[in-house]
């Protein structure tokens, strides 16, 4: 009897014990069908119409909030015109379900959400109208006592959206009853069709194997990877022609695998080269950004705040010079001295902090001092910079690398962290380089480097970026209510 043959009388009593089944299961499939369309047709409905509810007045909310705290009146317009859109959709939603509830609790709780929906329809009128009279403390002062009838809102939104999933539950816990019953049922009719299938399988099974040995066999081989054993043929039925055909197969699959190999080889090499390249590229802009900095810095200083202090000689020596001048006249003069005076503070200031000299006259280490100096006088905090090993000069791209990253560390303490110590550790060692800015502030949940980027947090790229372009690395571990640690660790190079 041939593989075909064989194979036909199995599938025809399959065939056969499939009708049967099918036939004598129609009916719980109806049921089944009919709960499942009661599931999906009425409560999966009334519980969609309610998060979109819940959805629209969550940016009904957010949208008071963004018009009342924006000071920028075209973005305020935006909102404002948003804002009659996302109430008619809210208020269309709310229609909508009310014409399909029939049970007296969740009218009930309708009713209520209802009266909060329209006080809240009335606040949110004031606000608009607060808002276009420009009263924005008051429109502020309306909003927040608003909160309480938003809440109540939610809050009896809440329960009808529980109350239809309770509905839910119930049609889903019927319809798994049945479901139960159903595959009760299944079991044993399918345990009383496989024993008399057994006999027949048995028969098939053992005149099968012997051709399924060999093709194990060599399956297996295939699995370690070995490709070079082929399948014997030694019959001409449909399992010799399986067996040439497996043979072709591997024959064709040696020659993919050899390909995929110099493909991937291929590939690899032009990742690392585009890598390299994008590497090189940044290195360039981060050292032409440095360059502008030093030339801006330099103009600054040389041009700009010498022609300010020209100009607070000058009119220092008005005012010394013409003591007739009429007292306000010379009041007047003297406040537009130290109005000049200040300017030039900051502009001194801008170009410290664009490029510091001290980084390229004196080095590393009192460049950290000049920073804790600064955030000393502004912060009120001063790091503490321990240093150990033989202190020696770096390569100008190392060490600008090192003062960028605590630069931005600090910016970071001051910004962020409400820290009351930070530490600054420096470790010069044979072969490379370390330092670690730790503060004990609040901490933050350290986010991926994706996620960073994602967010706008490019402080903790440029971090990383500066400290590969060193062939450094950065490690940034920290946790809420336990402070943040900074790692960076620039191998010398002989340096």
């Amino acid at each position: 009897m041939s593989i075909r043959i064989r194979l036909i009388l199995l599938i025809s009593s399959l065939i056969v014990l499939v009708s049967v089944l099918v036939f004598v299961a129609q009916s719980e499939v109806n049921r089944l069908s009919l709960l499942s369309q009661e599931i999906t047709g009425r409560a999966m409905r009334r519980i969609e119409y309610m998060a979109d509810v819940n959805t629209n007045l969550m940016e009904w909310r957010g949208l008071n909030l963004s018009m009342v705290l924006s000071e920028n009146p075209q973005e305020r317009a935006v909102y404002q015109q948003r804002l009659p859109q996302v109430v008619s959709d809210t208020e269309s939603l709310v229609r909508q379900y009310s014409n399909i509830i029939t049970d007296p609790v969740r009218r009930a709780d309708y009713e209520a959400f209802l009266v909060h929906i329209v006080d809240y329809t009335e606040i949110n009128r004031r606000l608009n109208s607060l808002m276009g009279q420009g009263d924005a403390a008051a429109a502020s002062a309306v909003f927040a006592n608003s909160q309480d009838a938003f809440d109540e809102m939610l809050y009896h939104l809440g329960r009808i959206r529980n109350d239809e999933a309770a509905i839910a539950r119930s049609a889903s816990a019927r319809a798994t009853t049945t479901a139960a019953s159903m595959r009760s049922f299944f079991i044993w009719l399918t345990v009383g069709a496989i024993a008399g299938l057994i006999g027949l399988g048995f028969y098939i099974w053992y005149s099968l194997t012997s051709g399924l040995r060999r093709l194990q066999v060599a399956t297996r081989r295939v699995t370690s990877g070995d490709l070079s054993q082929l399948v014997s043929v030694k019959s001409k039925d449909e399992f010799g022609e399986l067996a040439e055909s497996f043979n072709n197969m591997l024959s064709s699959l040696k020659q993919s695998m050899e390909e995929n190999q110099r493909l991937t080889q291929e590939a690899l090499k032009l990742k690392e080269e585009r890598i390299g390249l994008l590497q090189q590229q940044f290195s360039t802009i981060i050292r032409a950004q440095e360059e502008e900095r030093k030339r801006i810095a330099r103009e600054l200083h040389d041009d700009t705040a010498q022609q300010l202090v020209t100009l607070s000689r000058g009119l220092d020596s008005i005012t010394s010079r013409h003591s007739s001048l009429p007292e306000s006249t010379a009041a007047r003069l003297e406040e537009l001295r130290q109005v000049v005076d200040s300017c030039l503070q900051s502009i001194r200031r801008y170009s410290q902090d664009l490029r510091p000299s001290i980084i390229d006259d004196l080095g590393l280490v009192p460049a950290l001092d000049w920073l804790a100096d600064r955030m000393e006088r502004f912060d009120s905090v001063r790091p503490r910079i321990t240093v150990k090993g033989e202190r020696r000069r770096l390569s100008p791209e190392t060490e600008l690398a090192l003062f960028r990253i605590a630069q931005e560390a600090l910016n970071n303490v001051v910004k962020h962290a409400q820290a009351t110590q930070v530490d600054i550790h420096l470790s010069f060692q044979p072969h490379k380089v370390t330092m670690s800015v730790t503060d004990n502030g609040r901490g933050f949940i350290l986010p991926s480097w994706k996620d960073a980027v994602a967010r706008g947090q490019l402080g903790l790229l440029g971090m990383r970026e500066r400290a590969q372009l060193v062939n450094g690395n950065v490690q940034v571990s920290s946790d809420p209510g336990k402070g943040t640690s900074i790692l960076l660790e620039v191998p010398l190079n002989g340096t």
